[in-house]
């Protein structure tokens, strides 16, 4: 499988943060999970995964 490759901007910020993520097994059940919830895209999928990394993870908030 190809990787999965991520470029995330802000306007306004010159910053632009590439990432290519080659993890077949994880990537695969991923758009398994996508394919099989039909209100469910790849994008919403994501933009899920990382407020919960932000929610979890911002210093002062959740766990560390």
């Amino acid at each position: 499988m190809s990787p999965v490759k991520f470029s995330l901007t802000k306007p306004g910020d010159d910053r632009e943060d590439n990432v290519e993520f080659d993890d077949d097994d994880l990537v695969g059940e991923l758009r398994e999970v996508v394919d099989a919830t039909p209100d469910l895209t790849f994008e919403g999928a994501l933009r899920e995964g990382i407020k919960h990394v932000v929610a979890k993870r911002r210093p002062g908030g959740g766990q560390q």
